[in-house]
């Protein structure tokens, strides 16, 4: 039982010298990691934020808003047209708006 024992540890304490020569000179990976683990949020969601980081984000919902509001109203415009022309199979496209 103990020449097991003896064994079991000479084989752990190779395996980990071996471990130690191959890591050696090598930097761990959290060290070479750039980005924060959480990243920060805009100034303007804190519950009490400065007066211009608020606007800023104020100014850029509305941005992306309309935005979204934009390809809104295109789609809107494509449907009407697909919506005329189908009504009036028989006439030409060009008379009800189509590009």
């Amino acid at each position: 039982m103990l020449d097991m024992i003896s064994r079991y540890v000479r084989i752990i304490d190779s395996v980990r010298s071996m471990t130690e020569r191959l890591c050696e000179g090598t930097a761990h990976p959290r060290s070479m990691i750039e980005l924060p683990a959480i990243p920060t949020p805009h100034q303007g969601t804190s519950y009490n934020p400065p007066a211009e980081a608020h606007q800023d984000l104020l100014r850029a919902a509305h941005a992306m808003g309309e935005e979204g509001t934009k390809g809104a109203d295109e789609g809107r415009d494509a449907h009407e047209r697909m919506t005329r022309a189908r009504r009036h199979p028989g006439r030409s496209a060009a008379r009800y708006g189509s590009p």
